[in-house]
């Protein structure tokens, strides 16, 4: 029987967070690689690539980069999304792996896919958060984003009610 997928933050993928957080680009990479061959079922190799092609585009700005990060973040959030909805890190995950979609595509001023991915996201964090009440990394980040909603300027107000008006289930 195949193995489940997985997603641990184990202290070898903590390094690695701590590597592309820090910039390291050329390291991070090499000890991505390294983490997913010694625990191909633990997806957050998949979390960890997205956030460092998202951090590399933020500070490229480059469009190639930018084409790139969304072609690979569809894989990337299926893997993620395969994991068990019993386990708080897929909701965490998956919540800010479409903010920084949504970030991206609103830094490109593509405000459609801005708006639907700031909605999936703060979709996932609000269902995590509720699941899994306790789980401070889900909390901080709803909160985090629902006060960011509330400095959103008046002119895209339409954005932020379509995000604030989703319900559980509706999407």
């Amino acid at each position: 029987k195949a193995q489940a997928p997985t997603l641990q933050f184990s202290t070898e993928a903590q390094a690695v967070y701590h590597q592309v957080t820090g910039l390291q680009f050329a390291n991070a990479l090499t000890s991505l690689q390294k983490l997913h061959h010694a625990d191909p079922h633990n997806q957050v190799s998949a979390y960890l690539g997205h956030l460092q092609d998202f951090l590399y585009y933020m500070l490229t700005e480059d469009p190639i980069r930018y084409d790139r990060f969304l072609k690979r973040a569809e894989s990337q959030l299926a893997s993620v999304n395969r994991i068990t909805p019993t386990n708080p890190w897929r909701a965490f995950c998956l919540g800010e792996m479409y903010m920084m979609m949504g970030i991206a595509a609103y830094k490109r001023s593509e405000l459609f896919l801005a708006t639907r991915s700031f909605r999936s996201g703060l979709k996932h964090l609000r269902k995590g958060a509720a699941d899994f009440p306790h789980f401070q990394p889900l909390q901080k980040d709803r909160h985090v984003i629902e006060a960011l909603i509330g400095t959103v300027p008046n002119q895209y107000q339409w954005a932020a009610e379509l995000m604030t008006g989703l319900e559980a289930g509706n999407d």
